[in-house]
């Protein structure tokens, strides 16, 4: 509801997420069309590439955090959500069947 003050319930930061998560999704396409369309160097091609990693790294972990904040599992108060921990917990629950996950160590 636009207007709605914001509260301090586990699902008030929401809009944040999708909407930094939709941002992402774009400058992934934006990315997407540089690489396509543009001649460039090694060094700027290299660079464009890691970019690109870690922004689709970001569109993964908004959407598990997503999953795991609207989910009956509860967090125990010790436990901190990373991006780890979210992945093994994706991975138990098993809500990332359709995904192969590759991890390089």
């Amino acid at each position: 509801m636009y207007g709605a003050p914001i509260t301090h319930d586990k699902n008030s930061n929401q809009y944040a997420i999708i909407s930094n998560i939709a941002y992402n999704l774009q400058y992934l396409d934006y990315l997407n069309q540089n690489i396509k369309e543009q001649f460039l160097s090694r060094v700027l091609l290299a660079q464009t590439f890691k970019t690109f990693a870690i922004t689709a790294t970001q569109v993964v972990e908004g959407l598990l955090y997503l999953k795991i904040m609207n989910s009956p599992y509860v967090l125990p108060s010790h436990e901190k959500i990373s991006l780890t921990g979210m992945i093994e917990l994706a991975w138990q629950k098993n809500w990332l069947s359709p995904i192969k996950i590759c991890i390089l160590t």
